[in-house]
Parts: structure tokens; C-alpha cells; sequence
């Protein structure tokens, strides 16, 4: 989570064999015959681009240039060479494309006459395909969410198949490919870059079985931060199939994105997560399934197309279910046992009309980016909130040191004067934590003084990763909202960025009544925290800070091109009747224990990739 995965760092992925190609630079290359099978360093690819329904793409096939337009910025290709004008970075193709597309979001009239403006939104479940004047061809298709990939076919392509069919048998010009020099790697790693977005883009990693092909080319090529990019994406699209194909696994896509992305990655290095293994509780229309899930086999379950395995446990109706049912279950992975007791209490409505706006008076407000956030992702949403609230007026003056990141947040909900909590981060896979913190950090704190009140916000973060984390139990955040409720009249108002965050909700909302807390998630990917107009997120903290309606709100939020498709951004207000206050819930406690050979049970907590 989600988040969805930084912007510019699948840029630079994608955009690798475009940039590091002799081809690409300023000055246009003759035209090569086709090289020997060996030398596949003259072969022409590119470019390959992320991109998302927001972009605007226009393709002048006559002139065989392509331009994308996002945020009032234009970016060129000519698809003759292809790629950009420049090898440093992507710029206007020429002072000509400058002048015709300008700094718009989408081109003139009579330009898209000319031409074809690609409607990538349109694009669910199929690709958009053409074939230039110059042979190459151009594609544009749905990674996953509303991202988007664009490819630019080689200039050879029988050529360019004898590579891939090289690269997969393990040997490249004679080598295997384990063994080849390191210069010899550089100059053929754009070409390799370009073949697995490839493979990844057309679904030949869409499930384990493609991962094991594929990973003897990854690790000869690719360094371990580079082949997370990859890995992230295939953990949305596993997360979408697993929730929306015909086999439909009963679990939450969170939790499926974490074990997918899982397996996946013990391909590439061992670490403690072979043992990694959970229950799932899924709660969906007044049903609770449970699921045991394991990176490895499972008496009595199955391997999915996923490369982790489950086993089915059962189901109640929470509608019937009367009092406490209690579980108790036992298994063994590898060589540990494992021990889950769940606790499922009955929740039925309270009968309440749901509110139909915020409650507004946002005095005091906390934004707390958790542990589950990588440390460039959490510079730049500290640089984002500080950017919109500085927007609205707020001034920050100071950055304190936070010895005790747990008693900070547990005090600032517990008081009473908090109106508003934000939460950026990912799910993680957690079904037992409203959040993760580490036990140390910073807070950046603004004031903004209007109307003769005093208004605050602390912006909480740590820009280091400690192996000492703190997590909120949603017992625990029950009690402090209950304390909170003492002082506070209106209920807290907390809104959950991370991906899928409305099937926490369901947990947190299970332990506390609707004068307490009115949670705000989203049942899609989330799209990190911008201070720009078209991010949803931001819509959602205005619709906050300004009390505004639901209804409002909602306008607002589907003019963005993520929140109407659904397949992003969606986050579920209080009035909306997939909000879970509309159907029975179950209040559900866990708590799971591990053993290894003699050692006694101990708790146990399925970190995922933290």
C-alpha cells in the first residue's frame, strides 16, 4: 500500500530501456540490419511507460509520435527512434510538439481529428493495439487499479522473440546468463528491463508458476530494489484476481496481495516469512469465512495459482449466530506450531439514521504515517501535508523529537480535544491492528489561529526503519475512543488511506458505536496523499476539515477518473450502503500463538512485509 506503488520509481523502471539505449539519444541512429542471434545489444525497443486514467495519451500515427499530457505537463516520443529526444530525461519531442499540445491536459480539436486520442480509461479488460507506418507496434493496456503500461513494440521482432526464448533458457551469446560479465550485463539490461515489464504487462507473471520462469532472469539482471517494482505490481494484480476472478479465494484482497507478494519473493531471498502463516476472518454480507493461509503446505489444504496454500475452516452467519461462538484451531508449518483462539461476538445495527455530512469543528487533528511506509515514501507525504496545510493557512514552526510514539497517540485520542485522525499507510495484511507505529519519531507541528480560536495539526513520522514497532489493537483503540467519548461530543472522524482499508474498517467499527467513530475507508487500492486537486485523499481530508456533505463530497470525488471507475480510490462514506454499519457485523478477537520444538507457545504476529 497502494499503497500503489510510488509514481516515479515505476517511471524510471519502465522508462530504463528507453534511457540507457544508444537509440534513444538525440541525435537519430542509422538504420542497422538485423543483428546476429548473439549481439542482441542493437535491438530496438522501447519505450515502456507507466501511466494512469488521470493521463492523457495521443497518438499521431501519420507522424509516428506519441505524447502524454498530465498536470499541465507534455511529454513527446518519437516512435521512429524509439524513444524520447533526450537520454538524460523525457522531454518534448520538438518546439513544434510544444506549441500544438501546449501545457494542457488534453490537445486541440482538431489535433485529436488528426490523430487518435486514446481512451485509456475505457480500457478494463482489454489492450488498445495499433501498428505504426514504420512496422512497430504500440500498446497500451491495464496493469492493474487505473495504472496503465505503455509499450512500443522492437523495430525486429523475430529478433526480439529469439532473446526472450535465449533469456529464458538461461543462456545469452554462448553464457549462461548467471555468468556473464558485468559489462556485457549493463549493455543488455535495458533489453532484459523491457522483456519482463513485457512479460508482467501481458500476464505471463500473473501467477507462481510465471515467477519461477521468470526468476532465473531476474536475478541475473535485476538488483533487489528493481525487482520489487515488479513484485509490487504483482501483488495489485494478484490482489484483483484473487477478489474478482471465478475462484474467488473468501479472503480479504489485502491479505491476499501480502501472501502472493510472499511467495513471490522467497524466490529471490530466504528470510523468516517461509514460515509465514495466518487465519483469516472475512466478513462480507453478514458472513464471517474462515481460512488458513501458509506459505507452505498445509495438511488438509491446496496450493493456489499464487504459490501459497489454504485451507478452508468454516463459516457463520452473524445474523443467526445469538452469543460469543468461540474457535480454537491448531496447525503445523515447517517446523513450528501454530495456534489461533477467535473470539466472534455478534454486532447488529443500532437502528440510527447514518449521518449525511462531517461532523465539522476541526480544532485539533493528527496525521500519524505509520511503520508500514517505506522512508521515501514517508518524505514525501510529510513534504505533501505540510505543502496543503501550510495552503490553508497553517504555520509550522517547530519539529519535536517524540520519545514514546505510543502514549503520544494514545494520549492525543484519549483527551478528547482530537477531531480529525489520519492514518497513511498500507493494511499489511493485519487484521488485528487499527495501526503500526514505531516506538520513536518526530512530530511536525502547525497552528493556524482564525476567528480567535487556535487550530492544530501534528503530523507524526519516523524516517527510519527500527525492527521496535508498536501497534494499536483495536481493543485498545475501543478503550481510547471510549475515554475520548467522555469529553468529546461528535465521534472521531478517521480516515484509513491504506488500500482495502473499508475491511478493517469493519473490525474497528465492530468494537465501538457510531457516536465514537466514523470511519473512512476505501474497498479499492488508495492512491498516496498529493496536494493536488485530482487526488482523492485530499478531497476526502477538505471534506473533513470543511464539514462538507457526503453528497458533496461524493460529486466531487467522481469527477476523478480512479473514484468513478471503482477500481481505485473508492472510498465508502458513512451514507453509502456498503459503508458497515449497514450490515451486521462480528466483533472478532484473535490471538495467535507459535512453537517452536520444545520452546512454549509465544505470540505470534504475521508481519508481512514489514
Amino acid at each position: 500500500m497502494i499503497r500503489l506503488f510510488p509514481e516515479m520509481i515505476l517511471r524510471l523502471v519502465f522508462l530504463l530501456c528507453a534511457l540507457s539505449l544508444p537509440e534513444c539519444s538525440a541525435a537519430a541512429a542509422p538504420v542497422r540490419p538485423a543483428a546476429p542471434a548473439c549481439d542482441y545489444s542493437s535491438l530496438e525497443l522501447g519505450p515502456a511507460f507507466q501511466l494512469n486514467a488521470d493521463e492523457h495519451v495521443f497518438v499521431d500515427q501519420a507522424r509516428e509520435r506519441l505524447a502524454v499530457s498530465w498536470d499541465g505537463v507534455t511529454i513527446g516520443y518519437d516512435l521512429d527512434r524509439g524513444g524520447p529526444t533526450s537520454a538524460k530525461e523525457p522531454q518534448r519531442f520538438s518546439r513544434e510538439a510544444e506549441r500544438r499540445f501546449g501545457r494542457k491536459a488534453r490537445p486541440p480539436a482538431s489535433l485529436a481529428r488528426a490523430g487518435e486520442d486514446v481512451p485509456i480509461e475505457g480500457l478494463a479488460g482489454s489492450a488498445w493495439r495499433k501498428t505504426l507506418p514504420n512496422g512497430r507496434s504500440i500498446s497500451i493496456s491495464r496493469l492493474y487499479a487505473n495504472n496503465y503500461v505503455i509499450k512500443v513494440g522492437p523495430k525486429d521482432s523475430e529478433v526480439y522473440r529469439s532473446f526472450g526464448d535465449a533469456l529464458l533458457a538461461g543462456s545469452l551469446c554462448g553464457r549462461p546468463i548467471a555468468l556473464m560479465p558485468r559489462p556485457l550485463k549493463r549493455k543488455l539490461k535495458p533489453l532484459v528491463a523491457y522483456f519482463l515489464m513485457d512479460a508482467l504487462s501481458s500476464g505471463r507473471l500473473d501467477d507462481y508458476a510465471g515467477w519461477v520462469e521468470y526468476s532465473r532472469v531476474f536475478k541475473a539482471f535485476m538488483s533487489r530494489k528493481e525487482i520489487e517494482a515488479y513484485l509490487y505490481i504483482y501483488g495489485y494484480r494478484s490482489a484483483e484476481r484473487i477478489s474478482n476472478g471465478p475462484a474467488a479465494i473468501t479472503m480479504g484482497p489485502y491479505k491476499g496481495w501480502v501472501f502472493a507478494w510472499n511467495a513471490a519473493t522467497l524466490l529471490f531471498h530466504k528470510k523468516d516469512s517461509i514460515n509465514f502463516t495466518d487465519v483469516s476472518s472475512y466478513q462480507r454480507d453478514g458472513k464471517v469465512t474462515f481460512k488458513l493461509l501458509g506459505s507452505q503446505p498445509i495438511q488438509g489444504g491446496a496450493e493456489n495459482r499464487f504459490g501459497f496454500y489454504t485451507k478452508p475452516l468454516g463459516e457463520i452467519d452473524v445474523r443467526t449466530a445469538g452469543s460469543v461462538k468461540k474457535f480454537h484451531w491448531s496447525w503445523r508449518q515447517g517446523d513450528r506450531d501454530y495456534a489461533a483462539d477467535i473470539n466472534v461476538t455478534p454486532v447488529m445495527n443500532d437502528g440510527e439514521t447514518p449521518p449525511s455530512a462531517f461532523p465539522g469543528h476541526t480544532r485539533r487533528g493528527l496525521v500519524a504515517l505509520d511503520a508500514t511506509l517505506a522512508p521515501n515514501d514517508v518524505r514525501d507525504l510529510v513534504a505533501a501535508y505540510t505543502s496543503y496545510f501550510r495552503s490553508l493557512g497553517f504555520r509550522f514552526t517547530r519539529r519535536m523529537a517524540v520519545a514514546v510514539a505510543p502514549a503520544f497517540v494514545e494520549n492525543e485520542i484519549a483527551k478528547g480535544k482530537l477531531d480529525f485522525l489520519v492514518r497513511d499507510g498500507h493494511s499489511d495484511g493485519d487484521d488485528d491492528d487499527a495501526m503500526v507505529l514505531y516506538r520513536t519519531g518526530f512530530d511536525l507541528e502547525g497552528r493556524k489561529v482564525e476567528k480567535g480560536r487556535t487550530m492544530r495539526i501534528d503530523i507524526l513520522f519516523n524516517l527510519k526503519k527500527k525492527p521496535h514497532l508498536w501497534r494499536l489493537p483495536y481493543s485498545n483503540f475501543a478503550m481510547l475512543l471510549e475515554r475520548r467519548s467522555r469529553e468529546a461530543k461528535n465521534p472521531l472522524v478517521y480516515l484509513d488511506g491504506s488500500c482495502w482499508g473499508v475491511e478493517k474498517a469493519k473490525l474497528a467499527i465492530a468494537h465501538v458505536p457510531a457516536s465514537q467513530l466514523m470511519e473512512i475507508a476505501a474497498s479499492s487500492p488508495v492512491n498516496f496523499f498529493r496536494n493536488t486537486g485530482r487526488n482523492a485523499m485530499r478531497a476526502v481530508l477538505d471534506g473533513v476539515m470543511q464539514g462538507a456533505s457526503f453528497a458533496g463530497l461524493s460529486a466531487r470525488l467522481y469527477k476523478l477518473a480512479g473514484y468513478a471507475s471503482g477500481r481505485e480510490d473508492r472510498f465508502v462514506l458513512p451514507d453509502d450502503p456498503l459503508y458497515p454499519r449497514s450490515e451486521p457485523l462480528a466483533r472478532i478477537d484473535r490471538r495467535l500463538q507459535m512453537r517452536r520444538g520444545r520452546a512454549p507457545f509465544k505470540p505470534y504476529t504475521p508481519d508481512g512485509y514489514i
